[in-house]
């Protein structure tokens, strides 16, 4: 079970309480009181949805979450059918078919988007600019340098190794 979520306040604003619980792992909190991290709400619908789409193409890709990873990051690897996402800051580790993510992902992004065009006006425009990586990938992710080594490097650093986890 995947519930990825975010906390809608009286006012919608450009972030916001983000959830990610796979299982009965919350993958972006440190526990059940503090189970939602504050980040942009638009990016994250939306990369997330990039991330996703590389990793097919990579089988590795990791995530910089909150405003250029301020709020850490979070690393994807594809075992088989599943992915495993893992936060390092927090040593949270879930596992799920990576269809199921996808479709989780998807729902997300058009629970922003219908939020954002129902309550947030001022957010359009990057609604806008960002909505199109539904399906298309911004030019600069595909660009080698961007992933070639560089995903290497940072499983390293986190010293994350997803073949080792059951």
């Amino acid at each position: 079970m995947i519930l990825l979520e975010f906390e809608e306040g009286p006012t919608l604003e450009s972030e916001a309480p983000i959830r990610l619980r796979i299982g009965e792992d919350e993958i972006l909190g440190w526990d059940e009181e503090t189970a939602f991290m504050r980040l942009p709400l638009i990016p994250t619908a939306f990369e997330g949805l990039v991330v996703l789409r590389q990793l097919r193409r990579h089988g590795r890709f990791e995530m910089q979450i909150g405003r250029f990873g301020a709020n850490g990051t979070l690393l994807f690897a594809l075992i088989g059918e599943d992915v495993v996402v893992h936060d390092p800051d927090s040593e949270r580790t879930g596992r799920v078919p990576l269809a199921e993510l996808e479709a989780a992902w998807e729902a997300f992004a058009d629970r922003v988007a219908a939020a954002v065009r129902a309550r947030a006006p001022d957010l359009i425009e990057t609604l806008e600019r960002l909505e199109v990586w539904r399906t298309e990938t911004p030019p600069w992710w595909d660009d080698p340098r961007y992933y070639e080594g560089h995903w290497r490097e940072r499983f390293e650093y986190y010293g994350w190794w997803p073949e080792t986890i059951d």
